[in-house]
């Protein structure tokens, strides 16, 4: 079976819509409700926190096996 373009772009859409919903969720954040009743660009500010905070564990854990 081929998809076509239009229908691949399609279903990229829709699963960076899950992932958005997802990750803040998955990471603590939010519950899935709150995700799911969310304006997209508070969303989309909830998953720049995910961002932020995985980059501070990632370097936290860098600065641990430092020392």
């Amino acid at each position: 079976m081929q998809i076509n373009r239009l229908e691949e772009i399609r279903l990229k859409n829709e699963l960076d819509e899950e992932i958005a919903i997802w990750r803040p969720v998955v990471n603590g954040i939010l519950t899935y409700s709150e995700a799911c009743e969310m304006h997209p660009r508070d969303l989309a500010k909830a998953n720049i926190l995910v961002d932020r905070m995985i980059k501070e564990q990632k370097q936290a854990a860098n600065k641990s096996r430092g020392k």
